[in-house]
């Protein structure tokens, strides 16, 4: 039935997850490439699309600026 309200510890805030630089360099040097959708370079990379977002704050600017494939 677990412990009465009074006794029960404080809730734990999420733990916070690092990611090291490098992926996200890469995927920013990526992202201006229009044959690369957000999902493959998350997919390529070994992180989930949210990662992306999260961590690349101008993401939509640097899809705006794509240049066509070759």
């Amino acid at each position: 039935m677990g412990r009465p309200p009074h006794t029960r510890r404080p809730a734990r805030p999420d733990p916070v997850v690092l990611v090291p630089r490098a992926p996200v360099r890469a995927a920013r040097d990526l992202l201006p490439d229009a044959g690369r959708s957000i999902t493959s370079i998350a997919k390529l990379l070994g992180v989930s699309p949210g990662t992306l977002y999260n961590h690349i704050p101008d993401l939509r600017e640097l899809r705006a600026c794509r240049t066509p494939p070759a």
